[in-house]
């Protein structure tokens, strides 16, 4: 299954009107902030691996790979009030910290992943309620 997450565009809107009037070179700021209008991220859920990719404008900057041998344990948890959260940890490496991913079930898929595999879950008492 694939599942797509893109940037929050808030809190860049708010950089973007905050920034020009505190420093005189606002364009070098436009150059960097913009581009990150157009980042997503890109989370694939395949029988035998997890694929975890960064994109800006459709080019690929970033993919990793996780396959159930090197996946720890994974957590489920609330960020914030009413927002899922799952946060894979792997045996060595940087952990990936999933959510704002859309369709919302991207969740159950991850927890079928982890059954099928016999991966360690971890539920916050609080997240069922979402």
């Amino acid at each position: 299954m694939r599942f797509v997450a893109y940037e929050q565009k808030a809190p860049l809107l708010l950089l973007l009107a905050v920034l020009p009037t505190l420093f005189d070179r606002s364009f070098l700021w436009l150059l960097i902030l913009v581009p990150l209008f157009f980042l997503n991220y890109e989370l694939q859920i395949h029988v035998d691996e997890i694929r975890y990719t960064m994109k800006l404008m459709g080019f690929r900057l970033w993919t990793r790979v996780g396959t159930p041998d090197l996946v720890s344990r994974m957590e489920f948890k609330r960020a914030g009030w009413a927002t899922k959260c799952v946060v894979l940890h792997f045996h060595s490496g940087l952990r990936w910290r999933l959510l704002h991913f859309m369709p919302k079930n991207y969740d159950q898929a991850l927890e079928q992943f982890a059954k099928r595999h016999q991966i360690a879950l971890s539920k916050h008492p609080d997240y069922p309620a979402l």
